[in-house]
């Protein structure tokens, strides 16, 4: 089987162990957003993740496991998004929420906004900023319900 049908195989059961049912238009977005995650990897370092079996299950169902605690009406804020992870498959499985990812390096937020852009994510917004300045940033700050955090720095 070809590494991306076992990908797009890995994801639907994932998510099904996880409770979660992804609808086609979830598993397109999926798809494309795993091949630009790819294409972007050679050149750029975005993430240690490289093979599809590694994003699916490391990136997307790691991400996806948190669905069940998002509320259901949660502004959700992503501190230092990297590749997308945890916000993008969130977003891809909730397109209902609003996601403003932050991210400082800026390989990594043209990544984002072309992602987002690619994949149709119309309540998704990327922010090149640091956290501690978004804080005291009245647009910003106690603004969000829910905030996430991977990988980034000690809490």
């Amino acid at each position: 089987m070809p590494a991306r049908a076992a990908a797009e195989e890995l994801l639907q059961t994932g998510a099904r162990s996880l409770g979660l049912e992804l609808d086609a238009a979830a598993r397109e977005c999926f798809g494309r957003y795993l091949d630009e995650l790819q294409r972007w990897s050679a050149q750029v370092n975005l993430t240690a993740l490289r093979r599809p079996a590694e994003i699916v299950r490391q990136g997307f169902l790691d991400s996806l496991a948190l669905a069940p605690l998002v509320p259901a009406s949660a502004r959700v804020v992503d501190i230092g998004s990297g590749a997308g992870f945890p916000a993008l498959p969130l977003a891809i499985h909730r397109p209902d929420l609003d996601f403003t990812l932050v991210e400082s390096i800026r390989k990594k937020v043209t990544f984002l906004r072309h992602v987002a852009r690619t994949l149709g994510l119309a309540r998704v917004q990327v922010l090149q900023a640091r956290a501690e300045d978004l804080a005291s940033d009245p647009a910003h700050a106690g603004r969000y319900g829910l905030g996430l955090a991977r990988a980034v720095a000690p809490l």
